[in-house]
């Protein structure tokens, strides 16, 4: 990989990631599209309550699949034996079978649990426990299927990743469109269709296993359980951005109901939902360059990794205020697309909170980049401190804090806050980091 054209290499692997990305973000939409259609404001508001236990599976998906591919790529910069790659493909694909079984037994034993501490009302907990049910049924298919994404990108094959991504996530949206409309499914549907989604990727990508290119073999024999501890601690950042969000929804859905109820709420889903377009944009960014950043610290190419991680951010930096013009301009119409019942409140309560919530892509970008950048140079600390801060340190205190002073206002300016004090933090850590060096 490395020894191609940095910025032909930074760009092939970056557009592929974040189109992966932008389909799995499609199929979020897709639900809450066909959700406010097909079961109104109060399934709308259900989905919402539920993001957070699908952020739990996608963050241990992360964990295993970032943290493993990320050694896996150090290694190959590095010119290890097939062995080492084998051992660390098996270690982590073990573990997401058995976490993914976990979560599925904790889906069907205690659903209605799941969705009362989540923050569900009585009006729209059986919605929400139906969908926590059946996504739960599939937890193993999501843990497994982005393991294998995070690999085959790393093995070579971005593309290939890609294309298992898109067309998961383009039959989810067709598959949603079925079973909530035409078959009259409502939320089990929905649920059923995303399920299916992870099922698709991994056909897809166990093409791969046909290349001769292939690494990623199982391999009792080069089962290694030194490789966890590392895995853990290279994912954890990515776990603890994707877990914090999913907290974050859920503390942000506690106090927007105390403030202003059901409707805020669901004003909240489709603002959160929106944001997580964005952001998987930001992480399409971060997980196409791991790869690249990962072969050249392996490899002990300094600049190479300096200049990738400049393009990266800076790349975040663009999309961020693009992205922020492009919704603060169509604010009003992005709550229509959602508005499915013409209510007045939501457009009331949405709008303003576009505005202000949004602002927070002006320095999101650039932190979750630095995040993986900090996992990749073998930075555990920095790395954990990044996603921290951004994650559930500053927004959880900030919100509380700000939702007292200004109400719902104050809600929708705590994201941009936190995501800004981070990035001043970020920087301090990156010249400290960069003067060690030299």
């Amino acid at each position: 990989m490395v020894e191609q054209s940095l910025l032909r290499s930074f760009f092939r692997y970056v557009s592929m990631s974040i189109c992966s990305m932008l389909a799995i973000s499609c199929y979020v939409l897709a639900d809450t599209y066909f959700i406010a259609g097909g079961v109104g404001s109060a399934g709308l508001a259900a989905l919402n309550i539920v993001i957070p236990a699908y952020m739990v599976i996608s963050a241990c998906g992360l964990l295993l699949g970032m943290g493993g591919a990320t050694l896996f790529s150090i290694e190959i910069g590095r010119k290890s034996s097939k062995e080492i790659l084998q051992s660390i493909f098996t270690t982590v694909i073990l573990l997401g079978v058995g976490v993914g079984t976990v979560l599925a037994l904790l889906g069907w034993a205690i659903p209605n649990s799941i969705a009362h501490v989540l923050g569900a009302t009585e009006g729209i907990r059986p919605l929400a426990t139906v969908y926590i049910r059946t996504m739960g049924t599939f937890a193993p298919a999501f843990v497994v299927s982005q393991i294998l994404v995070c690999f085959v990108r790393n093995d070579g094959q971005p593309n290939l990743a890609m294309g298992a991504m898109i067309v998961s996530s383009f039959s989810n949206i067709v598959l949603d469109y079925l079973f909530v409309y035409p078959l009259h499914m409502g939320m089990f549907g929905a649920a059923l269709a995303t399920g299916i989604s992870p099922v698709i990727s991994i056909s897809i990508s166990l093409c791969h296993w046909f290349k001769k290119e292939n690494h990623l073999r199982l391999n009792g024999r080069s089962l290694a359980g030194k490789w966890i501890v590392s895995v853990v601690k290279t994912g954890t950042p990515h776990f603890i951005g994707e877990l914090s969000s999913g907290i974050v929804i859920c503390l942000f859905n506690v106090v927007i109901g105390t403030i202003s109820g059901e409707v805020a709420i669901a004003a909240y889903g489709i603002i959160a939902n929106v944001a997580l377009v964005i952001l998987a944009i930001f992480n399409g960014i971060s997980q196409g360059v791991q790869p690249l950043m990962g072969c050249s610290f392996g490899a002990g190419k300094q600049e190479d990794l300096k200049k990738l991680f400049y393009l990266a951010a800076g790349l975040a930096l663009m999309l961020g205020g693009v992205f922020y013009a492009f919704c603060a301009a169509g604010a009003a119409e992005i709550v229509e697309v959602f508005n499915k019942e013409g209510l007045d409140a939501l457009v009331e309560i949405t709008v303003p909170g576009i505005h202000m919530y949004f602002s927070a892509f002006l320095f999101a970008g650039i932190n979750v980049v630095a995040a993986t950048y900090f996992s990749v140079i073998l930075r555990p600390k920095a790395a954990f401190l990044d996603a921290a801060l951004r994650g559930f340190l500053l927004p959880v205190p900030l919100v509380l804090l700000f939702a007292v002073w200004l109400g719902i206002t104050g809600v929708w300016l705590s994201v941009p806050t936190a995501e800004c004090l981070t990035l001043l933090i970020v920087l301090i850590l990156y010249r400290k980091q960069w003067g060690s060096t030299r």
